[in-house]
């Protein structure tokens, strides 16, 4: 979906539309959660199945119907989208044409040679390790203040990922506004990183908590439409297609491991607050290697 985007719209405009498309991620959560306690609470023992089971076979339908309506009605590209008329197509494609950028590579090796593609895939490992341990480890965190229903605590989830929604709209577009990128990445990650660390001093109370867990969350999640602009920024064509995939796969291979390491982390030390203050480091290293990416190139 991320190199679908490139196909649409220009460079300086994608951080808003990036947004847009990747809102759904904190606003599934923010429906999901108490969606899900709730289908765990109201369906336990119907028909034999346990409450998990179910919440796995509802909410897998969305996603199944989706996949037939996407392979049906979503077009190639410009060319093939029947609700344009010609004179627009042809504005749209311009607008594309004349999106020039500093340098580009377009070859399939470029993609695995350029540094800054590795860069890529270890700058949003560190940001998924801190979306993951408040993904995982969110529900658990708000139990442990003193919540008990998981309907409540469902229901509580859901506030910070309201929140994500806000802020990375705001940033998405102030990121086009100024064209500016690096530090609409920065900024946001040390608030996420200040919030991670914050959350391991308030665990007694339910309030304190949440706001921390908000503000965690806000940083982080507000961060992903501008950094996802950056690898069109020097890559296009087959290059952009094998770079945005391998900076996912070497993001979601260290996010696999750290679901666990957090874990380890929370039965060694019978706290996840070392994992989070971990994890928090990982958000700050991953500012200066978003500051090492030159700003002639990235920020467009």
């Amino acid at each position: 979906m991320l190199l679908y985007l490139t196909y649409w719209f220009p460079t300086h405009k994608r951080s808003k539309i990036i947004a847009l498309f990747m809102m759904g991620l904190p606003l599934a959560s923010m429906i999901g959660s108490p969606l899900s306690g709730w289908i765990m609470t109201a369906f336990a023992g119907m028909h034999g199945w346990a409450g998990w089971q179910w919440l796995f076979f509802l909410e897998a339908i969305p996603s199944v119907l989706l996949g037939v309506m996407v392979f049906i009605y979503l077009p190639n590209g410009i060319k093939d989208a029947k609700w344009l008329q010609a004179d627009e197509k042809r504005t749209l494609q311009r607008n594309l044409d004349t999106d020039v950028l500093v340098e580009s590579k377009h070859s399939l090796m470029a993609a695995f040679t350029d540094r800054r593609v590795w860069m890529l895939g270890l700058i949003d490992m560190c940001l998924l390790m801190g979306t993951y341990s408040i993904g995982f480890w969110m529900p658990t965190i708000i139990r442990d203040s003193g919540v008990a229903s998981p309907l409540h605590i469902g229901l509580l989830t859901a506030i910070p990922h309201a929140a994500a929604v806000i802020g990375m709209l705001l940033n998405g577009a102030h990121s086009d506004k100024t064209r500016e990128r690096r530090w609409h990445i920065v900024l946001p990650t040390l608030a996420g990183a200040a919030g991670l660390v914050g959350s391991t001093f308030v665990t007694g109370s339910t309030s304190a908590t949440l706001v921390m867990l908000t503000v965690a969350n806000v940083g982080i999640v507000a961060t992903f439409p501008v950094f996802w602009c950056l690898p069109s920024t020097f890559l296009s064509g087959t290059a952009a297609a094998a770079g945005i995939a391998l900076a996912c796969s070497i993001a979601n291979l260290g996010g696999f491991a750290a679901t666990y390491l957090l874990g380890w982390l929370k039965d060694t030390f019978h706290s996840p607050s070392a994992g989070l203050i971990l994890f928090a480091g990982c958000l700050v290293a991953s500012c200066l290697l978003v500051l090492a990416m030159p700003a002639k190139v990235v920020n467009r």
